[in-house]
């Protein structure tokens, strides 16, 4: 099974990060602190794009953990800025849930065998 919540994020965060570097390319305007935590925030979704891809390979499925992490700056991120970048942060969270759901029926039906020698 691919690793579509990981593999989400980080499309969002390089499309994020292009989009910050050809805006302060093209604006030919000094840094600001506007657009180092733009960027910051692209490399940090890139951090954490890559985290669950390892965790959907490891898992099958992001944990719940994180994925209310991932909701709560979602929302946050909604909540200061309604139409922004973070619309694009519903898209992996709602795949992670339905997986989350998913694997977590599946290993409850999977029957835990111990061997003992």
């Amino acid at each position: 099974m691919r690793p579509w919540v990981g593999i989400l994020l980080l499309v969002v965060s390089l499309g994020h990060s292009a989009m910050i570097t050809s805006i302060w390319i093209a604006s030919g305007l000094a840094p600001s602190t506007a657009l180092f935590w733009s960027a910051a925030f692209g490399v940090a979704l890139l951090m954490c794009g890559v985290t669950a891809v390892e965790l959907e390979r490891a898992r099958g499925f992001v944990p719940l953990s994180v994925l209310i992490a991932l909701a709560a700056l979602t929302l946050f991120g909604l909540a200061i800025m309604p139409v922004s970048g973070f619309l694009t942060l519903i898209a992996p969270l709602t795949v992670g849930v339905v997986r989350w759901i998913r694997g977590r029926a599946s290993t409850r039906r999977t029957p835990v065998v111990v061997h003992v020698d």
